[in-house]
């Protein structure tokens, strides 16, 4: 299945897991939405876009999208991309934002390399990310999350749950 949603002013939490999404996109308005896979996705997705503006989200249990590739963009805001839930391939993660306050959580064990680019200058790590230049790395076994940021002004923060 395809799905769409746009959301205009809302606030709550949106539960995807469990689906069969092949591709999934997201348009979120000003608001303060939690979008979460508690239970792995019944099918590889193809593709997952989500699209915010000015506002807050949480984009939780990523891995159990079963996503090959993950496409963030954001205006401005707050945003959590929580990688939790069961990777079971590899996953590419391109968040591209103009300004806003940014976390990545990785799990402890899952291997995981972030390549910042574009003008930010403000990244903190807590949690086994090891440094190298403008490429932060995670040691851990199995599939890979590769992230491709490009963040104008604001901040990113990479955890190790």
């Amino acid at each position: 299945m395809e799905l769409t949603i746009q959301t205009g002013a809302a606030s709550g939490t949106v539960e995807l897991g469990g689906l069969s999404l092949a591709r999934l996109d997201i348009r979120q308005g000003a608001s303060g939405l939690d979008w979460q896979f508690s239970q792995p996705n019944r099918m590889q997705m193809e593709t997952l876009h989500f699209d915010g503006s000015v506002g807050e989200a949480t984009l939780k249990g990523l891995a159990n999208a079963n996503a090959s590739e993950v496409f963030v963009t954001a205006s401005g805001g707050e945003y959590t991309l929580d990688c939790g839930g069961m990777l079971r391939r590899d996953m590419r993660v391109s968040l591209a934002g103009r300004a806003g306050n940014f976390v990545i959580v990785v799990p402890p064990g899952s291997a995981a390399e972030v390549f910042v680019r574009g003008a930010l200058k403000q990244v903190e790590t807590s949690g086994g990310w090891q440094r190298f230049g403008n490429t932060y790395t995670m040691a851990g076994a199995g599939p890979k999350i590769t992230f491709d940021v490009d963040i104008a002004a604001g901040r990113l923060e990479l955890r190790g749950r």
